[in-house]
């Protein structure tokens, strides 16, 4: 999981990287993403995600994908507000998967923890209803693309309706995680906790509806966050972290410098 950028329109509540965003890095040029990218193809992964902040704050990425296309597997994460032509016929022209942030197809819900960063301009449309957007927007478009939504004790309710909005779409790939705390956002964690019997409940009725109503044809993943990975974390700087504990952001040790 590479962090391209610490910018991102979003100031989510439960944000997991807000110790590498937002100025405490300082934004990367080209050149420096181009070298990163060369010392973690060294390393010889299968796939990178491109992540951040957003991605598509940065004027770099569509020059980071066409220099990585080929060579590896891409993923790129973003919370949908950004998405314009030019990233979605790169995304199509290059086979980059796209993975959109969405909690709830009810703006109320959705937008509890989800919130932009600066005041809504008069007339802009609510970061829900521009996530909607961008997914219909790519799969027209032919990109592969998936979703990926953090559980709450808000949003776990909606877990079966918004799965039932993502299959009408077309959208065949979903990500549902559990919220998790981190060392800057303590405070949004605490108020979005979600218990294990709400949690384990809102997962027993997405399974039940993937079973009766969805298909086979629906990939859904429940991430839990019980047990470390072996997700290499790269920060915008070029630092490599990897998880010394589970969740903790502040838990990380460099493994390279």
């Amino acid at each position: 999981n590479w962090l391209i950028t610490g910018r991102c329109q979003m100031a989510c509540k439960y944000c997991y990287a807000e110790d590498l965003m937002r100025g405490r890095v300082a934004e990367p040029s080209l050149p420096q993403l181009e070298a990163v990218a060369e010392r973690l193809l060294s390393y010889g992964p299968v796939a990178v995600v491109l992540t951040g902040g957003d991605p598509l704050a940065s004027p770099h990425l569509v020059p980071l994908i066409e220099r990585l296309s080929g060579r590896i597997g891409l993923v790129v994460d973003t919370n949908g507000l950004a998405v314009s032509d030019e990233h979605i016929q790169a995304f199509a022209r290059h086979g980059v998967v796209v993975r959109v942030s969405l909690d709830s197809e009810r703006p109320s819900e959705n937008e509890k923890f989800r919130q932009r960063s600066t005041r809504a301009k008069r007339g802009e449309s609510s970061p829900t209803a521009t996530a909607v957007s961008a997914i219909i927007r790519l799969l027209d478009a032919g990109v592969t693309t998936s979703v990926q939504t953090v559980a709450t004790k808000y949003s776990a309710s909606d877990l079966v309706s918004l799965g039932d909005k993502l299959y009408r779409m077309g959208v065949r790939s979903w990500r549902i995680h559990r919220v998790a705390s981190s060392a800057e956002n303590g405070a949004g964690y605490a108020r979005a906790k979600i218990g294990d019997k709400a949690f384990n409940h809102g997962v027993a009725l997405v399974q039940r509806a993937l079973r009766c109503d969805w298909g086979h044809d629906f990939a859904i993943q429940f991430a839990g966050n019980e047990q470390r990975n072996s997700v290499i974390l790269v920060g915008p700087d070029g630092r490599f972290f990897t998880e010394r504990q589970p969740v903790l952001m502040n838990s990380r040790t460099s493994a390279s410098k």
